[in-house]
Order: C-alpha cells, then structure tokens, then sequence
C-alpha cells in the first residue's frame, strides 16, 4: 500500500497534536519546533485518520482521506461544560438488562448508529458497515448461530495458540508497541 502523508506547512500551527496522538508516532515536532513526518514510520500508517481528525488547521494529508468526506466539524465547547457532559454521562449511565417485547423507535435506532460510527475504531478497517435487523423472527431464527459462534469463541480461548492469535492480532493491528 503506497501511503502519503502531506503537512502543509503554511498554514500549519505548530501545536504538534498530530503527533500526541498518532499511534505510530509518524510525526514529530522538530529542534526549530516544526511538525515533521518520520518518512521511516510512513509504512506503519493504517490510516485511521485520528491526525487529521484532530488538526483545527486542516494542514495534515493523507491519500484517501478527505477532510469534507472522512471527518466532520466537532462542536465548540468549553473544556469545563464538556467534563461536566462526560461525567454525568458516566455517573448515569446504567445495563438494561430486562428487555421488553418492544420496537426501538426508527428515530432512536438512527441517533445509536451515528453514534456508533462516530466511535474511533480500535484496528483497520476504518470503515464499518453497520446494519440494523428489526425483524424480530430474523433476530430469534439467528440466535442459535450467535451462540454457537460465542461459544467456538470461548472454547477457542482455552487453546493457547488460538488465544494469541485472536488477542494478538487485533494489537498488532493497532500497532500497540
């Protein structure tokens, strides 16, 4: 995969963001505090987009990823309005664990998948097709597979070889060092 990486440096701020959190550590700020790319480190980018995601100036580039299609403008708050957000998220939120025999509503079932593809991914691919099943028969006719896949799964983490792959590959993709 040919990958090119591009810093417009006119109108880059210097803040070095790209860098904090790439997880390949592609970019750097350099001795006269200029954001370089470590041309090295070039092959190891899996383009999830994360130090385009977080440039407010827009200067950073990567074939395939587009600033108007990939990413969208994140809301101004202030740093204090949006740790109050996250802790309350977090201190009410709560497992649902007795379902009723009820729809989710369409409008609702459209907020949690933008939501979810807002998510960052973990590992490649980067793009993730979701589809919603609201077929009540389609969902119980698939139950039996879901469980019988899980439990090939548990049974597959007693076997230690099996175990590294399933763990160890996802890491790898991550390029967690």
């Amino acid at each position: 995969m040919n990958i090119t990486i591009f810093i417009n440096q006119s109108t880059c701020k210097q803040c070095a963001l790209c860098a904090e959190v790439c997880p390949n550590k592609i970019f750097e700020k350099n001795n006269s505090g200029k954001i370089t790319i470590r041309t090295e480190r070039i092959d190891t980018c899996f383009k999830c987009g994360q130090c385009m995601a977080v440039c407010g100036s827009k200067s950073v580039f990567i074939n395939g990823l587009s600033y108007e299609k990939d990413f969208f403008e994140l809301p101004q708050t202030e740093q204090d309005e949006m740790e109050k957000s996250f802790y309350n998220l977090i201190i009410t939120r709560r497992a649902i664990r007795n379902f009723k025999e009820k729809a989710v509503p369409r409008a609702l079932l459209e907020k949690i998948v933008k939501a979810i593809s807002f998510a960052p991914p973990g590992f490649p691919p980067l793009k993730t097709k979701i589809i919603v099943i609201q077929n009540t028969d389609l969902i119980r006719q698939s139950l039996p597979n879901m469980i019988s896949f899980y439990g090939r799964l548990l049974d597959n983490m007693k076997n230690p070889i099996s175990r590294f792959f399933i763990i160890a590959v996802p890491l790898k993709s991550k390029n967690v060092l």
